[in-house]
């Protein structure tokens, strides 16, 4: 299972879904997730290796989006 940190706000239904490229990690939204917070709910996604996401050897099966959205 993929780490993440969900921002949720009672008051809204619309979710923001914030995914970092392989050189970085979720940290650097943390000025987007800011100013989101305030108008969405904001999911923010650790691929594997950051946070305390799995490494990607973890993974029986090639890693790809269709493995991250069945989990």
């Amino acid at each position: 299972m993929l780490d993440y940190q969900f921002y949720k706000r009672e008051d809204r239904d619309e979710t923001i879904i914030l995914l970092h490229g392989m050189g970085g990690s979720s940290k650097i939204f943390y000025k987007q997730i800011r100013l989101y917070q305030e108008s969405f709910n904001v999911l923010a996604i650790h691929l594997p290796g950051h946070g305390e996401s799995p490494d990607i050897q973890y993974y029986k099966e090639p890693f790809n989006y269709d493995l991250v959205v069945g989990e």
